[in-house]
């Protein structure tokens, strides 16, 4: 016997395998870098409440392109009159219908906006938020007794 080594060349049937994985992982790495489609939602509406948790502005429902709440407050920029800055976190309200953040964190005074779904505190930001059909999305300007202060 030849203790020599062969030259083996694959079989088609291999070939064609590591072809059919290459397309697939190719094809995963595609799909993963595509962002999620946004939803359009319906029945969506807007309350902005002051200091003294009264309504100033109500904006009715509608039906929105995206499901994400910071996309719907652009959306409704001028008629809320919006302020907002874009940070590490996210979408920042900075001022709706008039009324500035004047919050001072570390002297716990003034007053900033809290956004809220349906009147209770979003557990995320304006930007991490994807609403629902019905949902009331809510900007209430409070002071430091709202967070616990």
């Amino acid at each position: 016997m030849d203790n020599q080594p062969q030259n083996k060349r694959p079989s088609k049937i291999s070939l064609y395998i590591n072809i059919a994985l290459a397309v697939v992982l190719v094809g995963l790495m595609i799909w993963t870098l595509i962002p999620a489609p946004k939803v359009a939602v319906k029945n969506i509406s807007i309350s902005i409440l002051d200091e003294s948790a009264v309504e100033i502005k109500f904006i009715s429902s509608k039906d929105y392109k995206s499901n994400l709440v910071a996309d719907i407050l652009k959306e409704n920029k001028s008629v809320m009159q919006l302020g907002y800055t874009e940070s590490s976190y996210g979408m920042l309200i900075t001022s709706a219908m008039g009324k500035d953040d004047n919050y001072d964190w570390g002297a716990g005074t003034g007053y900033a906006w809290a956004f809220e779904v349906n009147f209770q505190q979003a557990a995320v930001g304006v930007s991490a938020y994807r609403v629902k059909d019905g949902d009331v999305i809510v900007l209430r300007y409070v002071d430091a007794s709202y967070w616990g202060y």
